[in-house]
């Protein structure tokens, strides 16, 4: 059962609250969402993820659909070493035929010098630090400058094949910000899918696809073809619809309903690091707009991060404390418009990874967002709108017994030393 059913658009929230650890079962109404749109399919299911991993009932659920014969094919993401990250992805693979399964630009012939790249770049031995990062924002009139640099080694890459969409017999579109995972479908995330009920919509979708699938094209080998990107479903509904990195849904599509905006913003996020919108932001606040942010623990330690001049302009930004990911890539305006995907509100998301975002104006869903926004910044404490919550520790919930090294340094639970 959605959360949400429209017309045209249902939408799953997965509500990190509820779970003290991922599961390798289809427990959320997320995943029960895609496996009977898996199982249901008549002729086709393009898939374009990050991986799977410890989904066995969706695993499963896309062999058996090309064993009854239905067109399955998929695009996926590789790491330097043609390797994903999540570790089924492989089987998968080897299950469904090479054939039918590619993955992202580290495979494709016309591209084998990124390849190179990867393998021979001195970041990738952990002996170079990231560039750094010169930014000026306007606050109340004063210019104010920020220097940030990341103290972390960062490889050399091109982009990732980021998405995490579905498209069943070219008239359904499933997407959002969650991953085929434990704890993403699986449910530990804060997560959301809306399934699409549209032909033209799926086409939008098939069309970035085949560039992947069929052209094995990818990042900036991409090109942007659409002649209607926005897609007005009935009188309640409309959509618009991008593709990254081809095309610009910053300054053409975020910018406008952030200047549009008369009431509020609510933004839950994963990254938040792009200046520019940074700036939007506050310009918003500064003309009255009511914004405020969720932000990942992660996120909020990332060297880019954006929360600390956020705060410094008087915008309200709460850094979770779940144990499990604040992993959306979401915004609610004015109860009329909402925004979902993969992208990541950052440079790198839009400029260089192969993504989607959804700029969707509908009042029932808007109002639903904000909904499941007020839910769990009222679940956070006031200490997350002034500290820095760790990741793994015991401020965080569960995440010192949840199995996962949550904060990505090769421990977990109480062999990290944050939990001890």
């Amino acid at each position: 059962i959605p959360d949400v059913h429209t017309e045209f658009i249902d939408l799953y929230f997965i509500d990190p609250t509820k779970y003290d650890k991922p599961a390798k079962y289809c427990r959320t109404s997320a995943c029960q969402a895609l496996l009977r749109e898996i199982n249901n399919a008549k002729q086709s299911i393009d898939f374009a993820i990050y991986g799977i991993s410890r989904q066995p009932e969706i695993f499963n659920a896309l062999i058996e659909a090309k064993k009854r014969g239905i067109k399955v094919r998929g695009v996926t993401d590789a790491d330097k070493y043609n390797k994903n990250i999540y570790s089924d992805t492989e089987f998968l693979s080897n299950n469904l035929g090479k054939d039918v399964l590619k993955t992202d630009f580290l495979t494709t012939k016309r591209l084998e010098t990124l390849k190179d790249q990867y393998l021979t770049d001195k970041r990738a031995k952990g002996n170079f630090k990231g560039n750094p990062e010169y930014a000026k924002y306007i606050i109340e009139g004063r210019e104010v400058s920020v220097k940030t640099v990341s103290e972390a080694p960062l490889p050399i890459q091109e982009g990732i094949m980021h998405n995490k969409y579905f498209i069943f017999d070219k008239k359904t579109v499933c997407t959002g910000s969650t991953n085929i995972s434990s704890s993403g479908t699986g449910g530990y995330n804060s997560n959301v899918v809306a399934c699409v009920k549209s032909n033209d919509i799926a086409s939008l979708y098939l069309q970035d696809f085949n560039q992947m699938h069929d052209l094995e094209l990818f990042s900036k080998w991409k090109t942007s073809n659409f002649n209607n990107r926005k897609v007005k479903l009935n009188d309640d509904t409309a959509m618009l619809v991008y593709f990254c990195p081809q095309d610009n849904p910053l300054y053409e599509g975020l910018k406008p309903i952030i200047e549009s905006a008369k009431k509020y913003i609510y933004i839950m996020a994963f990254y938040f690091t792009d200046s520019s919108m940074t700036q939007y932001l506050i310009n918003a606040r500064e003309r009255g707009v009511d914004v405020e942010l969720i932000l990942d623990a992660n996120g909020a330690a990332n060297s880019y991060s954006k929360h600390h001049i956020l705060r410094q302009a008087g915008i309200k930004v709460k850094v979770e404390n779940f144990g499990g990911k604040m992993h959306m890539k979401s915004m609610v305006i004015d109860d009329e418009i909402f925004v979902l995907g993969s992208m990541n509100f950052t440079k790198t998301a839009r400029t260089k990874n192969n993504e989607n975002i959804n700029i969707i104006w509908n009042k029932k869903g808007a109002e639903s967002f904000k909904k499941y926004f007020v839910h769990l910044w009222d679940k956070l404490p006031d200490e997350s709108l002034y500290g820095e919550i760790k990741p793994e520790s015991p401020k965080s919930i569960n995440s010192c017994s949840d199995g996962l090294d949550n904060d990505h340094d090769g421990y977990f639970d109480m062999k990290d030393y944050d939990c001890r």
